[in-house]
């Protein structure tokens, strides 16, 4: 009744129908402060982390324009070496990945939700697909 008329609920919500909503991915979600949180670790992981990346970085592509003759004609050199700094650069950025990794799944859990896998969330449907 209370979907029809635009009325507020008067009564709570059940155990059971709580456990339904949750097996399909119905929990509460906060995208502010996923964003927050989100935007807080990254400032912070940047001004701690910052410093080190960057002079790593300035390194990294020093080092990597700095060919030997050999390893100019040599076509086999060029993939390796560019595999190689891809590698290099990947494991400089590494710590600031996995905060932001974190961070991106501590908002959700920190609404007290848990963490909620959910396969009925992320089913595909044909109700939502604009055609």
């Amino acid at each position: 009744m209370a979907e029809q008329t635009g009325q507020e609920r008067t009564e709570q919500a059940t155990p059971r129908r709580l456990q339904q909503a949750r097996e399909k991915g119905q929990i509460p979600n906060s995208r502010e402060l996923n964003t927050l949180l989100m935007l807080i670790l990254a400032g912070a992981a940047l001004w701690l982390i910052g410093p080190y990346a960057a002079k790593e970085m300035s390194l990294l592509i020093k080092n990597s324009l700095h060919l030997t003759r050999e390893q100019i004609f040599d076509p086999v050199a060029m993939p390796s070496l560019f595999k190689e700094a891809i590698f290099d650069a990947l494991a400089i950025l590494a710590p600031f990945f996995v905060i932001m990794v974190v961070a991106s799944v501590a908002g959700p859990i920190s609404l007290g939700g848990g963490l909620n896998i959910s396969t009925e969330a992320i089913s595909l449907n044909g109700k939502n697909w604009i055609l």
